[in-house]
């Protein structure tokens, strides 16, 4: 799809100028929130967006969109506002060059990935907290996957995919009247998360914190 939009927007922005940039990314978002215990957000997003930036006469213009019906409209926005810009000499687009492979950044995973799977993990999470006798304040699951199209008018083609997954929590714990707080959080491209091992080290940081010190300052 991001291949046709490209060709689209290169026709169109070919009308101004033969020297032009054009950026498409498109991305689907799972993201599920608590407070406390209680899982109060749930959110599937899918956006789509390019931006088109062109050079004509020395000067640059930028426009973009959400709406791929627009994409015509977008490319002459980008160079009428080139003729709203001073002429900027050191700008120019990239030149073609072999890219080096990155391995990792995308899990396959993401598809079988649902909102219901996101709250069995966000809950087994929240469980595992009070399990280890402390309170949950607000926690977050998110996973996401995106894909990226560059094209420019030297040649440049640059296409990417990548997934993340991300899980954060902030916790208390309270004995004898007294509380110690702490948040921690992971994060990675892959599937790979491990909830309750961070749950788990999380309780053990704010257990560890109840009883401290109180240290005072005093100016000199």
């Amino acid at each position: 799809m991001l291949y046709e939009l490209a060709e689209e927007a290169k026709r169109e922005i070919s009308k101004y100028s033969d020297n032009y940039e054009i950026y498409l990314e498109n991305t689907e978002l799972l993201q599920l929130d608590s407070q406390k215990t209680d899982l109060n957000f749930a959110k599937e997003e899918i956006s789509l967006g390019i931006g088109v930036r062109v050079i004509k006469d020395g000067s640059v213009g930028f426009a973009f969109t959400s709406d791929m019906g627009e994409i015509a409209k977008t490319c002459e926005n980008a160079f009428l506002n080139s003729k709203l810009n001073s002429k900027d000499e050191n700008f120019s687009f990239a030149e073609p060059e072999k890219l080096p492979k990155i391995n990792g950044t995308f899990d396959k995973k993401f598809q079988e990935i649902d909102l219901d799977e996101l709250t069995s993990s966000l809950k087994a999470v929240l469980s595992c907290i009070e399990d280890n006798g402390c309170q949950t304040t607000s926690g977050g699951f998110s996973a996401s996957e995106g894909e990226v199209l560059i094209v420019n008018s030297n040649g440049v083609e640059a296409y990417d995919k990548s997934t993340g997954f991300a899980l954060g929590v902030s916790i208390n714990a309270i004995k004898d009247g007294d509380l110690a707080t702490a948040y921690d959080s992971v994060s990675s491209c892959l599937y790979d998360l491990d909830g309750i091992k961070l749950a788990e080290n999380l309780c053990d940081l704010a257990k560890s914190s109840l009883n401290g010190d109180h240290i005072e300052t005093s100016d000199k």
